[in-house]
């Protein structure tokens, strides 16, 4: 054979020979990436399952609450006048985090919302965060005080602030 006919057929069984090496090079990347895809899988199943890797707002609540209590007051001084005022109306916030088994992280606002004072808000009626554990809570900030948890909360009939929890009797 003719050094021509040898360089065409050489050329020509070194086309296919060339295309199955770049397939083979393509289908070991493709089982790389296959592996790889397999292993990623396999760290997120494990990270769902793992206590560690869990969200730390699992456990968690929030609530957001209010009250509007208007009344509707009659004052007979020299002319008769209506007024709207008000029952100790409220808005208030309260939050709870799990952060360890039986143990909380607790938070809660309140705040006034005066009817009879154009709508005013942002007094402070409650203001705390704490711990709750299985022996107990303990909070720091502005909370009810005991004789109001006690006794007030029970007497206090007629939802007014300047009462003071206590009951008089007249005879």
């Amino acid at each position: 054979m003719s050094r021509i006919a040898l360089f065409v057929l050489g050329t020509i069984l070194q086309i296919p020979l060339q295309a199955n090496a770049q397939e083979t090079e393509e289908s070991d990347r493709l089982q790389q990436l296959e592996q790889r895809v397999k292993e990623l899988e396999q760290q997120a199943n494990a990270a769902q399952t793992s206590p560690s890797m869990q969200s730390s707002l699992r456990n968690s609540h929030f609530s957001l609450y209010g009250s509007l209590r208007p009344t509707l007051e009659y004052q007979d001084k020299a002319d008769d006048v209506w007024d709207i005022g008000d029952a100790l109306s409220r808005l208030g916030v309260k939050a709870d985090t799990e952060f360890a088994p039986n143990w909380h992280a607790i938070a809660q606002g309140e705040w006034k919302i005066r009817l009879d004072d154009n709508g005013r808000f942002g007094e402070a009626r409650l203001a705390f965060a704490g711990i709750g554990s299985p022996f107990g809570q303990i909070t720091f900030g502005r909370q009810r005080p005991v004789q109001y948890t006690l006794v007030a909360e029970y007497i206090d009939i007629f939802n007014n602030a300047n009462c003071s929890g206590t009951l008089i009797l007249a005879t």
